[in-house]
């Protein structure tokens, strides 16, 4: 595991104890300024003799008891020196704790978050340089898994311990991970577990999960597909996503409603969400956002009624209007929204109005 180096600003003091070249106890003068240092951690120090400037030693200091430092010695290519009361030590950059240290190079790479598995199928284990003292909330790692997943997997990092590798709808489905593909997983703490990132992620539910999948290319997993049709010999799927079976000849295969998920092949309206182009009318998006519009007449002084082209299947989040045509000192206002009407307020004469309403 690499060193996590810890440093004290401008730390300098003196050789407080006589230390021969063999010790692994430091005695200094004084211990103002010292960290506690916490498991994996270490201090650099370096020893440099009062009489001429010449000498020079660098140790790391592993733990810290008041002005006693555990100590190991001829570190980084130095010798090791017996050191006299009165000799400066100080805690200072060195070339060995500047290399660890992230250069623009390697994080363009990704070198800090990148291992390869050294696991098996289902449990990967990676190894980070420098290593993690922990799992923190939003931390990144890539791998290039080693086995194709059977069922649910764990990542070990580091020895920190098997953690839980999960998709958006929770476990890994079995052939979510092929083997030497990379991917990557961002730890979240308040799932305990890594969760994978990208489109490998929405393949991750079985197949009888899949949402709108545009294709049977999409579906991952093994189970079958019903058809609520007749004249059908059956739909099913296999692991490699292939979709065997038959649709009857001049059946109407089933209709799936947008946003929502279904075990049932659909042939029609996948491709387009729905719409209904003219002066009143709507637009289904992808992400189930519908929007509608249209132009009504309105009575002076009382709130009227406006029935959408369609009922939101949720709920009306928004309404707007604007009048359509010059009138003066008139107030128009939307007064209360339902998934099927909008009512618009009227203050002054009959007028027309152009309406918009937002909803899903």
């Amino acid at each position: 595991m690499a060193n996590q180096f810890v440093f004290v600003n401008n730390f300098l003091t003196t050789v407080g104890a006589t230390f021969s070249s063999t010790a692994t106890t430091l005695t200094l003068s004084s211990s103002a300024g010292l960290p506690v240092l916490a498991a994996g951690q270490v201090m650099p120090i370096t020893l440099n003799d009062a009489a001429t400037g010449l000498i020079s030693e660098i140790m790391y200091a592993t733990a810290i008891s008041g002005a006693n430092l555990t100590v190991t010695i001829g570190e980084e290519g130095t010798t090791a020196q017996n050191w006299a009361v009165g000799d400066r030590a100080f805690c200072d950059f060195t070339a060995g704790t500047v290399a660890p240290i992230s250069t623009i190079n390697n994080v363009q790479l990704g070198s800090y978050s990148y291992a390869v598995d050294s696991g098996v199928a289902n449990a990967i284990s990676i190894g980070l340089n420098p290593a993690p003292a922990a799992l923190t909330d939003g931390m990144e790692i890539r791998t290039k898994v080693a086995a194709t997943n059977t069922g649910a997997v764990t990542i070990n990092t580091n020895g920190l311990g098997a953690v839980a590798a999960n998709g958006i709808t929770g476990a890994l489905a079995a052939g979510t991970l092929i083997a030497g593909n990379p991917y990557t997983f961002v730890y979240s703490s308040s799932l305990a577990a890594w969760v994978l990132t990208g489109v490998d992620a929405l393949n991750s539910a079985n197949a009888t999960n899949a949402t709108n999948a545009p294709n049977a290319t999409n579906l991952v997993g093994s189970g079958t597909i019903s058809s609520t049709t007749t004249g059908g010999a059956g739909l099913s799927v296999s692991t490699a996503g292939t979709v065997t079976g038959t649709i009857g000849s001049g059946v109407t295969g089933y209709t799936q409603a947008l946003g929502t998920s279904n075990t049932t092949i659909a042939t029609t309206a996948f491709a387009v969400p729905g719409y209904s182009h003219g002066s009143s009318g709507y637009e289904k998006l992808p992400s189930g956002l519908i929007i509608q519009w249209g132009t009504a007449a309105l009575a002076g002084t009382v709130t009227n009624t406006i029935t959408f082209p369609i009922a939101f299947p949720h709920a009306a989040l928004n309404g707007s209007v604007s009048q359509n045509g010059v009138y003066a000192s008139v107030v128009v206002s939307v007064n209360g929204l339902t998934a099927t009407t909008m009512g618009v307020y009227n203050g002054g004469g009959g007028i027309n109005i152009y309406w918009t309403a937002i909803g899903y």
